[in-house]
């Protein structure tokens, strides 16, 4: 039997059930250190070197007094007598032993009990709290006699994202912990929120302790005063990330459950807030000085349906009961100047220009001589999308104006919906039916005159000047009758 291979395996074993163990235990102070979970390797180092000294020392007070006692039994038999003596100088050599690392390390600084964290220090980190810890506890011995000590600590430690209990109460057979703590931030980069739960584990009712200022979106920028984490069971720290961020208050605040960040598309928004709404939209941005926008559109139906609400700036106080999905696209803006793009609307499902029959949703058919194309040049300018204008710039037809041309800008569309029958003035009442778009690298909305949004993006958009896309057909919209009025387009460049 290889012995050495089990005993390696108990080894093994154990360690693996220490870090068991030490996850559950509710470690007690020693010597003034305390133990947690979110405790520094140096911490756990200082706090076994006391447990394995206090251990020790007790140990070898044993052995002295059973020496002690072996000394006086033994008083007349000189070999017992030496037996003991021996116990007793080893054991104090024991003593000493244990207890020299701390006595050298005082002489050599003598504030060695005032330095926090074991010699952790905010200076050394870019985020750090301050861990004010007040231990009260209360004894009873046996002929119900009654004390209460109380032990406080302080020490800086790297700040943990959330901490699901900050103060509890430790009950045993004959004694009762209360351990209450105050937590400052005192140093933090890129600082989103600070959220305090009344209950434990984040449940209860959720409150905001600090919120950024919603025009900030440095994800680098460096917390300007400490900040006093209070009145609460449970809380969370939120780092400051580029996307959307949802409130479920106004103003930034919060309502039951921190914010809800997203930087991709939702198709089902109650999926990810619950049976939460959210009344205001914080825009982190910080590829704003390289010309890059974010731009979302809200929708009142599941699956980006029903009437929809373009986006694009801190919004304090908004009805997020109304929307149920979210598209977000971001906007390149030094890419997309200069670059125009070419939309082509037509009044029939094929995109026929001409040789081909009308067909229509109800698979009737017309004649051929009706066919009638718009071809709308989109400009891509660098615009703020809130003072972009809409002119049409250029505007033409054929003689029987079975083709129109026109030019706009893309941008202003946005804010500004485009009238088909403006732009397009050969559409004298007939439907629009299917579209061509030369571009990838926009989103195509059309708006039915009650406000109805059909939208086109890469996930359902065929590209190029020889493919077409049915919008008004059997299959083709995601509502049964769908007849565009407007339409908006939302150029976002490469992502």
């Amino acid at each position: 039997m290889d012995y050495k291979k089990i005993l390696f395996g108990v080894i093994i074993s154990n360690l693996l059930l220490s870090e068991v163990v030490f996850a559950a235990i509710e470690w007690p102070s020693i010597g003034g250190i305390s133990l947690t979970n979110n405790s520094s390797f140096a911490e756990a180092a200082g706090y076994l070197y006391v447990f394995i000294a206090a251990i020790g020392v007790s140990i070898a007070v044993i052995v002295i007094i059973m020496a002690g006692i072996d000394f006086l039994i033994h008083g007349s038999n000189p070999s017992e007598i030496s037996k003991a003596r021996n116990k007793i100088l080893g054991a104090i050599i024991g003593i000493l032993f244990l207890v020299s690392p701390y006595i050298i390390i005082k002489i050599i600084n003598p504030d060695i009990n005032k330095t926090t964290s074991l010699g952790m220090s905010c200076d050394n980190m870019s985020d750090c709290i301050v861990r004010k810890v007040k231990k009260t506890i209360t004894t009873v011995d046996d002929k119900g006699r009654q004390e209460t000590k109380i032990e406080e600590t302080e020490k800086e430690e790297m700040a943990p994202s959330s901490e699901t209990s900050i103060n509890r109460v430790i009950k045993t057979n004959n004694s009762t912990i209360v351990i209450e703590q105050k937590i400052i931030i005192k140093k933090y980069i890129g600082l989103q929120a600070v959220i305090g739960f009344s209950g434990e584990n984040f449940t209860g009712t959720a409150f905001k302790i600090f919120s950024d200022n919603p025009e900030n979106d440095d994800l680098n920028k460096p917390l300007r005063a400490p900040i006093t984490i209070s009145g609460c069971k449970s809380y969370k720290i939120i780092k400051k990330r580029a996307g959307i961020w949802f409130y479920g208050g106004i103003s930034y605040n919060v309502f039951h459950k921190e914010p809800l960040l997203e930087a991709e598309s939702v198709n089902n928004l109650e999926s990810v807030l619950g049976d939460e709404d959210f009344y205001s939209i914080d825009i982190v941005n910080p590829w704003k000085s390289k010309n890059y926008d974010y731009i979302g559109l809200l929708f009142a139906g599941n699956d980006f349906r029903m009437t929809c609400s373009p986006f694009y700036k801190d919004t304090p106080l908004i009805d997020g009961s109304l929307y149920n999905s979210v598209k977000i696209l971001k906007r390149d803006r030094d890419y997309l100047i200069g670059k125009k793009m070419k939309l082509v609307l037509f009044n029939n499902v094929s995109c026929s220009e001409q040789g081909a029959v009308l067909e229509k949703k109800d698979n009737s058919k017309e004649k051929t001589a009706e066919l009638r194309k718009c071809e709308i040049t989109l400009i891509n300018n660098d615009d703020d999308i809130e003072t972009a204008t809409a002119a049409i710039t250029e505007q033409s037809c054929v003689a029987d104006k079975s083709s129109c041309k026109g030019t706009i800008n893309s941008v202003a569309t946005i804010n500004n919906p485009q009238k088909i029958r403006e732009i397009c003035k050969n559409f004298n009442g007939e439907d629009i039916t299917s579209f061509r778009i030369d571009s990838s690298m926009a989103a195509v909305v059309f708006l039915s005159s009650n406000k109805l949004c059909d939208y086109w993006d890469l996930n359902r958009l065929n590209t190029g000047d020889e493919v077409c896309n049915a919008v008004n057909a059997a299959g083709a919209s995601p509502y049964d009758e769908f007849k565009p009025d407007s339409f908006f387009v939302i150029p976002f460049g490469h992502q």
